[in-house]
């Protein structure tokens, strides 16, 4: 199409193929080979396209205010598109719009409990894991709304007497960036991550996949908060004993430039 393109202008004059048309014929033919290299990433982005569409259609969008309208069709985790439905998406970024530095809710169902979290304090992620790591994460999701607006959710398997307080310190405390938790090393071997630091223009990916152990995720997320990682989306999932885990890192923070010692210190050696 390139090579077609390029035919196709020169053979009506040769003078129209000038500086312009060049340089945004190759923007578009990179932009495509990335396209190609990333069909997955094509999908989700036609599907949060697609919702987006959807939700100006929303009466509750159209009496907004035309900043929160703007912020609800700029989320800068696309993913969160894909994730929920308009309505929850809505709801989401109409209440962020009166946090100002932490807002969140814990509910209770069966046997689970969830923590919804919207942030612009920076939450201590791997304190907040670590104090509950006592109980098994069913699933997790992290995505950055826009400015430093950050919406969590994260849903525990609960088994045990409800201590409400108990989890109200523990999240509270978890915006105190002071606080350290002792957690276990797990026990995550090299094959079982794989890190892309050219997933997008913009995001690297960490993806793990292992025998789900206690405290596997808030260790992680404990290095990541030493390192000043930025994490812009998340998918954590747990089924039958096994972790998924897919993150979307910024590539503008210290993840790449310190992939190895960061490597080093979540991977297991015998001789830890």
């Amino acid at each position: 199409l390139y090579i077609l393109t390029y035919a196709d202008i020169v053979s009506v004059d040769k003078k129209l193929y000038n500086n312009n048309p060049s340089f945004m014929l190759k923007e578009l033919y990179l932009a495509s080979l990335s396209a190609l290299k990333h069909t997955d990433l094509v999908k989700d982005s036609v599907r949060a396209n697609s919702k987006i569409e959807a939700i100006k259609k929303d009466d509750k969008f159209r009496l907004l205010s035309s900043k929160l309208q703007k912020n609800i069709l700029n989320l800068e985790s696309y993913l969160i598109y894909v994730k929920y439905p308009k309505d929850k998406i809505l709801d989401i970024i109409t209440l962020s719009a009166y946090v100002n530095t932490y807002d969140y809710s814990i509910k209770l169902s069966d046997d689970k409990i969830s923590i919804e979290i919207i942030r612009v304090q920076e939450l201590n992620l791997g304190y907040l894991l670590g104090k509950l790591s006592y109980l098994n994460i069913i699933n997790m999701n992290i995505y950055k709304l826009y400015a430093d607006m950050k919406y969590f959710s994260i849903t525990f398997l609960w088994d045990r007497e409800y201590d409400k307080d108990y989890i109200h310190d523990v999240v509270h405390n978890s915006f105190d960036m002071t606080k350290r938790v002792t957690i276990q090393r797990p026990k995550l071997l090299e094959d079982n991550i794989i890190i892309d630091c050219d997933h997008t223009d913009d995001l690297a990916s960490f993806n793990l996949v292992a025998k789900d152990e206690q405290g596997l995720f808030a260790y992680i997320a404990m290095i990541f908060d030493k390192y000043g990682v930025e994490i812009q989306s998340a998918k954590i999932f747990t089924q039958k004993n096994r972790i998924r885990d897919m993150l979307l890192i910024e590539k503008n923070g210290s993840f790449c430039p310190n992939k190895e010692k960061i490597l080093k210190e979540i991977i297991w050696r015998d001789n830890v």
